[in-house]
């Protein structure tokens, strides 16, 4: 069992535009895509699983479960329906 911080949340990566450096992240938890731009030197792809809050605006310290790191990331859009994440990142 995986320990979270309050506030912490999993998603997975849904979309990805490496020209761009940003994805999309999908909280089925609630419903929810959020847009973020990639800060740092970590790979992202599709179903890659995420954690961390989510929901934040600015800059931000994810957990890449796969990698077993954390990266640098900045929140683009806070909680979005999928077609406004996807639109903000094409």
């Amino acid at each position: 069992m995986r320990k979270f911080t309050v506030g912490e949340v999993e998603g997975t990566v849904i979309r990805y535009n490496p020209i761009r450096g940003m994805f999309v992240v999908e909280v089925v938890e609630y419903g929810e895509y959020m847009v973020f731009e990639l800060l740092d030197s970590v790979d992202i792809e599709l179903g890659n699983i995420i954690a961390g809050d989510l929901r934040a605006l600015g800059s931000v310290e994810l957990r890449h479960l796969q990698a077993g790191r954390m990266f640098s990331a900045y929140g683009q859009s806070g909680p979005s329906s999928k077609q406004a994440a996807l639109r903000l990142i094409s």
